[in-house]
């Protein structure tokens, strides 16, 4: 009896190589957007509950908010806040902030330094806003860095 050479041949190693990179191909858009996806819904959930202890501080006391800067809060507002949620980077990158008389905002939460680009930046107004960055109630208050909830005018 003769001893065969068994294994696979370099021909069925990169046919099954091309499937792979084909089929990864395929899926690493899919990951992306539903990546994507998560990042804005996890980004309208958090500007939510943000802004309604917000308005929550506001009208129990009868006093808007101050901005204190990026990434930092007033001490009446920390009550109203989950601890660090304030100080962690918002899903679509960027440090959260209150605005408050300023910027042409009378009162609003968003984050100052967002890193996803302008075309995401316009899907996610478009999905869960009037889908122009100037107007409604998610507005970017300085072109390319600045995007708030606003709560008043």
């Amino acid at each position: 009896m003769k001893a065969g050479k068994s294994g696979f041949t370099l021909v069925e190693i990169m046919i099954t190589v091309v499937i792979i990179g084909l089929l990864a191909s395929l899926a690493i858009p899919h990951f992306q957007k539903a990546r994507l996806n998560a990042s804005f819904a996890r980004f309208m959930n958090d500007v939510r509950v943000f802004a309604s202890a917000v308005e929550q501080l506001y009208l129990e006391t009868g006093v808007k908010p101050t901005d204190t800067g990026t990434g930092t809060i007033q001490d009446e507002l920390a009550e109203y806040v989950r601890a660090g949620f304030f100080t962690r980077d918002s899903p679509i990158g960027g440090r959260w902030d209150v605005e408050a008389d300023d910027s042409g905002i009378g009162l609003g939460v968003g984050v100052d330094g967002y890193t996803i680009s302008r075309d995401e930046l316009l899907e996610l107004d478009k999905r869960f806003d009037d889908g122009d960055l100037k107007t409604g109630r998610l507005v970017e208050i300085v072109a390319g860095r600045r995007y708030y909830w606003v709560i008043e005018h």
